[in-house]
């Protein structure tokens, strides 16, 4: 089976996809079109885009944190941001944005991520990653040790260090390094 525009989809055009933890499908456009298109498990689709509160219309990244709250990455060259869902009596609600003037890296959000310990990890295209834990939010890019400030994807090892795939290599960060 196909799912085009014709079946319910804002763009033909899906570069992410996210299932979440109650059995939705998020999908993820990266164009003019874009925007979130959301098939829950009864077949019903949701939207969001500009219009209702979307940082960008073009979306990078979509993450489920541990509290099952869904975050959006957004943006395209110096504009975007994150928006993050949050599920109240079976329906998903936007209820919140934040950009570079809430803390992020940089406007255009490639890559998210939470680690063990619950900080998420919101990778910028130009300016790093901002991390956002109880003690704040704090900023990585090239001038403290990170091999490039276009970080792609990011996951945690067993061991608990934190891998970083940048446009320009790989930055391992050891675990105890966050502790708070």
């Amino acid at each position: 089976r196909t799912f085009t525009r014709e079946d319910g989809l804002l763009s033909d055009m899906v570069n992410v996809i996210l299932p979440d933890s109650f059995g939705g499908i998020w999908f993820g456009s990266y164009n003019s079109r874009g925007g979130i298109s959301y098939l829950a498990t009864d077949g019903a689709w949701a939207y969001w885009t500009v219009a209702n509160g979307l940082p960008h219309e073009y979306v990078t990244s979509i993450y489920q944190d541990q509290k099952q709250d869904v975050w959006v990455g957004t943006g395209l060259l110096s504009e975007g941001g994150a928006a993050v869902f949050h599920p109240a009596g079976g329906e998903w609600s936007l209820v919140r944005t934040l950009t570079k003037d809430d803390g992020l890296a940089g406007e255009k959000v490639r890559s998210i991520f939470q680690d063990q310990t619950q900080r998420l990890w919101l990778g910028s295209e130009y300016d790093g990653v901002a991390i956002l834990g109880p003690g704040g939010v704090t900023i990585l890019d090239q001038t403290s040790g990170l091999s490039d400030n276009e970080v792609k994807v990011m996951v945690q090892d067993q061991d608990g260090q934190i891998w970083l795939g940048t446009r320009y290599g790989v930055t391992m960060i050891l675990e105890h390094t966050f502790q708070r």
